[in-house]
């Protein structure tokens, strides 16, 4: 048995113990002496083609809210990435960006590219249904971001997560403090009932991914992401991926192919 002071005073000082002073500089001493005895190999500039960064110039023109529709094998992530980067630059301090996937398995993707990339990300998580302790590691790693202890955040999760109420309470408390980026990846998912709870207000940054962003037979719902992610999209088409020539290599971004249709009759 505690009297509440004390136990209010026990809490505070077992929380406060991820912000002591002399805690976080044998943790950045330590993050510092593993990077130069364990020489990771260099990681990779990020480069766009001239068509990802008008994806990249465009998303800034419209106020920092865009569709990016293209087709497959064109690389949409890779262009969002390039979004990500230029946030980070204009904003260098408490940006938290959440990148959003329909499971776990594109999250996974999402992580491993950035990994490969000379990004200036200072913290990340990964929060949905294979973590379980997420909210209490969100939570902290939001305020670590909040007071300036790290500049920035990036959240890998799933739209199911990423609409669930313990998630939309943290990201809601967090934009008082914080810049928010939502990067929803195979975006025509976040037009259903449930996971357009996603699409908070809160998010000043927003950039959906889709080669087809359209919704079958739901209008309100293609209407819905058309409008959250600022009325306009970039294009670049099947065609334009098998037509236009990349400067690099002097061929197509896309290799030619032919369809062969079957026709099966239903007896």
């Amino acid at each position: 048995v505690k009297t509440l002071p004390q136990a209010v005073a026990e809490k505070l000082i077992e929380a406060g113990k991820e912000f002591d002073r002399d805690r976080l500089t044998l943790q950045r001493y330590q993050a510092v002496h593993a990077q130069k005895t364990n020489a990771a190999p260099p990681k990779e500039p990020l480069l766009l083609y001239d068509y990802q960064q008008q994806a990249v110039d465009q998303w800034s023109a419209n106020g920092h809210a865009l569709l990016l529709e293209m087709a497959t094998g064109t690389g949409k992530t890779r262009t969002a990435i390039g979004c990500m980067k230029q946030a980070m630059e204009e904003m260098p301090h408490r940006l938290i960006i959440v990148i959003a996937t329909p499971q776990t398995t594109l999250t996974r993707q999402w992580r491993d590219d950035l990994h490969h990339l000379d990004l200036p990300i200072s913290s990340e998580l990964a929060c949905d249904g294979t973590q379980h302790d997420w909210k209490n590691e969100l939570k902290k790693a939001i305020q670590r971001v909040s007071v300036g202890i790290r500049d920035n955040l990036v959240l890998y999760t799933t739209h199911a997560t990423a609409s669930s109420d313990a998630f939309l309470k943290l990201l809601c408390d967090a934009s008082a403090r914080n810049r928010l980026f939502l990067i929803s990846d195979e975006v025509h998912g976040t037009g259903a009932p449930k996971t357009q709870r996603a699409l908070l207000p809160e998010y000043s940054y927003r950039l959906g991914l889709s080669a087809t962003p359209q919704r079958w037979f739901d209008e309100d719902g293609t209407t819905l992401v058309q409008t959250y992610f600022g009325n306009d999209a970039f294009q670049f088409s099947l065609h334009d991926a098998l037509t236009r020539f990349n400067p690099r290599t002097g061929k197509t971004f896309l290799v030619n192919y032919t369809y062969h249709s079957i026709r099966v009759p239903l007896t």
